[in-house]
């Protein structure tokens, strides 16, 4: 971990026109170059780097939250009934798999502050925003999506030598790392974006690849699946 791997291909959950569109908000790379941090993922390194990019951060959220009222919606959700598909939520659109053939969907913001509303084929539903964690959106038909914030037990790919849990944007290490509970930065993440974490005094990268099963492609060439939690 640590490795200094700047260049990676990210797939498209999106056409290039919307993808485009999210512009520097997101956590979404079609280039080539993920080295560098975009939206709101913060790198810290040191602990004057640390306080100022904490501000930044802030600055960030508030910027993101006056172009975006849903900001807090941003991520990739799964639909509890079909586990196998996964929807995005940015700048107040949904993203839907392939297989929905749906386009692009805007929400609307509701009445209450936690609610949108969305017309799709004609008819209307409105969703109610949970916390969490993890996020939860509950529909008025029902449905409950459940925020992939890579919440569960990852283990190494191929060998499924266990690493440990994330829990609450935290990664508690299974026993045999010598490593205090790590902060995930970058969450909640769309597909195929940016997952830093500072460890050891070094800053390292993964790729959130939301499968199912959900993986993390780490800049030196690990790879993590998620086998429980999701």
């Amino acid at each position: 971990m640590g490795a200094d791997c700047s260049i990676c291909l990210a797939d498209k959950c999106m056409s290039d026109k919307d993808a485009l569109d999210l512009g520097s908000h997101a956590e979404y790379h079609l280039s080539e170059t993920l080295g560098t941090t975009g939206g709101g993922t913060m790198v810290l390194t040191t602990d004057t780097k640390q306080a100022g990019q904490t501000k930044l951060g802030q600055q960030r959220v508030l910027e993101d939250k006056k172009h975006d009222p849903l900001a807090n919606w941003r991520g990739t959700w799964i639909d509890t009934s079909q586990a196998d598909q996964y929807q995005c939520i940015n700048e107040g659109k949904i993203f839907w798999s392939a297989e929905t053939g749906h386009e692009p969907s805007e929400l609307r913001v509701g009445p209450m502050p936690n609610q949108a509303i969305l017309v799709l084929d004609g008819d209307e539903t409105t969703a109610t925003f949970e916390m969490g964690p993890p996020a939860v959106l509950r529909w008025s038909d029902s449905a409950v999506w459940v925020r992939n914030e890579l919440q569960g037990t990852w283990v190494q790919e191929p060998s499924r030598n266990p690493v440990g849990e994330i829990r609450d944007n935290y990664f508690h290490w299974g026993g045999s790392f010598q490593h205090a509970p790590t902060e995930l930065q970058g969450l909640p993440a769309l597909p195929n974006g940016k997952v830093t974490m500072n460890l050891d005094g070094e800053t390292t990268w993964a790729v959130f690849k939301p499968g199912p099963p959900s993986r993390l492609q780490w800049c030196d060439g690990e790879v993590w699946v998620c086998t429980t939690g999701q």
